[in-house]
């Protein structure tokens, strides 16, 4: 598998995926600025890195909704852990 290179809009385009499938026009709102090409480079890459997936609906016109991949899920939980333990020690440091 390549390395991520989806940056700092790809982070919160799985952050908000998190919270709910999406559809492409909410992840278009989302991003400031972003064209539809980038936004389309973006989720590749992160369908590609096995954070995002996607599941398209049979109906006219096709509606398709991103959401986090089961390891993506897995990771953000781990990650979540990491960033308290962080914080924690940053506290702790600070009272001294």
């Amino acid at each position: 598998m390549s390395q991520p290179q989806a940056g700092e809009d790809g982070f919160r385009l799985s952050a908000f995926c998190r919270v709910q499938p999406a559809a492409f026009s909410e992840l278009e709102q989302l991003v400031e600025g972003i064209c539809q090409k980038m936004l389309i480079q973006q989720l590749r890459t992160l369908e590609d890195d096995g954070i995002v997936m996607w599941t398209i609906f049979p109906e006219v016109p096709p509606r398709v909704k991103y959401c986090l991949s089961d390891m993506r899920i897995v990771l953000s939980l781990s990650m979540e852990a990491l960033i308290d333990c962080a914080f924690l020690r940053r506290e702790k440091a600070a009272r001294g």
